[in-house]
């Protein structure tokens, strides 16, 4: 009884913050050749199972401005509560998002209870970073685990700007946006960016850097 009631309180929480419905997808697998020697990156296990029964493991971040754009990207439930709600860490940097003693979702360098992240959800599209209000443009929302989805054909956009895991390392920017060309059967991308006149590699150790668009 107790896991139903947390699932229903976290469907309405979602729904009321995020206002969607998410899609279920997979990664299929290829067999084209490589076309570098870059090697993928490993998403580590310092994660343990989801503090709260029925909350999302995995959110995303994206459109945090300036200077706090490293809270971009993925991020997975940490196996700990905060004011019985589960906290999220980042999964790229040392970023951590909980429910404060104002009840509010807040992201900071540290778990701590305390009203001091540098960024406070205020309600649905409604961010306060930095003492600035944001409305409409902070994107938080559930997500399935990072490359779920991608497939050829795919649209894809970068979230958190990253070099190329190739031989030409061009740095792909934030807000770029391209299409998935193949998956090889390692489960990295081939993806055609519509900034670049190349088709680059990403290693699945950077999807975590990439939303479907």
């Amino acid at each position: 009884m107790r896991r139903g009631r947390e699932t229903r309180q976290w469907a309405v929480i979602l729904a009321a913050c995020f206002g969607l419905r998410l899609e279920l997808g997979f990664v299929p697998l290829g067999a084209l050749p490589r076309r570098s020697l870059a090697v993928a990156l490993g998403l580590g296990s310092q994660w343990s199972k989801p503090a709260v029964a029925g909350a999302p493991e995995y959110i995303t971040i994206s459109d945090m401005p300036e200077p706090h754009q490293n809270a971009n990207g993925y991020w997975r439930d940490y196996g700990q509560q905060q004011n019985q709600k589960s906290t999220y860490k980042s999964m790229d940097e040392e970023l951590y998002l909980m429910v404060n003693n104002c009840g509010e979702f807040q992201i900071s360098e540290k778990i701590t209870g305390s009203c001091t992240g540098f960024a406070k959800m205020q309600g649905k599209g409604v961010w306060n970073v930095d003492g600035k209000m944001l409305e409409g443009k902070v994107k938080f929302k559930p997500a399935q685990a990072p490359g779920t989805g991608l497939k050829a054909g795919a649209s894809v956009e970068v979230v958190k700007a990253f070099p190329s895991d190739d031989d030409e390392k061009e740095l792909l920017k934030s807000g770029w946006k391209g299409t998935v060309i193949a998956i090889e059967n390692t489960g990295d991308a081939q993806i055609d960016f519509e900034k670049s006149e190349v088709v680059h590699f990403v290693s699945k150790g950077n999807f975590i850097k990439l939303k479907l668009a």
